[in-house]
């Protein structure tokens, strides 16, 4: 899968709509947990007291757009196949136009407000450690989870929605958007109206010295058609 996804981003990101931008697999995003299956046969170990586990390298990612991109590869591949297959399948790149006028930009925004939440304070990082101090427990609390977060995406308006335990969705923030505006603009705009909106404490408020305040350092990895 890895080999695929380096095959085709060449031509995933040249179909990328300017001026959006795309990474849909970067280096540093962190990776779904692996799932590590408990063997039900007795363990073969000397000492018989311990239980191993067996962890599979997993393919998924946090990132949201690598899933766009997959999607991508199949459709693109099929194309291809009936390509091969006949003379009379004409393939065509408005095939992806759901793609690249709808998804890629889409995910391409709830990653960046991801990247843009974490940096800021207000979305919980999931690669924090669950047995940090009870003040750190505190504060991950009063933040939002990216799991329960999604975006809806149109040229000339964005929103924030948030599913809870019934798989509700309740719009958090909307804002309007020019159709020339980057997407790393948008989604700082959306995360600065969670806070300007009260949906999640101001980080800057809420923290407990003012000797040990850090400007939060907004960037993010993009690769910008």
């Amino acid at each position: 899968m890895h080999l695929l996804r380096s095959t085709y981003l060449p031509l995933y990101i040249n179909l990328v709509k300017p001026p959006y931008s795309t990474d849909p697999f970067p280096l540093d995003a962190p990776s779904v947990p692996c799932y590590t299956p408990t063997p039900t046969t007795p363990t073969t170990c000397p000492l018989g007291t311990s239980t191993h586990t067996f962890s599979a390298p997993s393919l998924q990612s946090i990132q949201r757009e690598t899933a766009i991109l997959d999607r991508f590869l199949v459709l693109k591949i099929c194309d291809d196949v009936r390509s091969d297959e006949t003379e009379l399948h004409l393939g065509s790149d408005d095939a992806f136009a759901d793609i690249f006028d709808l998804m890629q930009p889409r995910s391409r925004v709830e990653d960046l407000v991801r990247v843009f939440g974490i940096q800021t304070g207000v979305i919980a990082d999931t690669t924090e450690p669950a047995y940090s101090l009870v003040s750190a427990r505190q504060a991950r609390s009063k933040k939002l989870i990216f799991e329960t977060l999604a975006v809806n995406f149109s040229p000339r308006k964005l929103s924030i929605v948030q599913m809870d335990q019934n798989r509700r969705k309740h719009t958090l923030v909307e804002i309007q958007r020019a159709k020339t505006e980057t997407l790393e603009v948008s989604a700082k705009r959306l995360v600065r109206a969670l806070i300007a909106n009260g949906i999640v404490p101001d980080p800057s408020v809420t923290r407990p010295s003012p000797s040990l305040r850090t400007s939060a350092s907004v960037a993010g990895p993009s690769r910008t058609r």
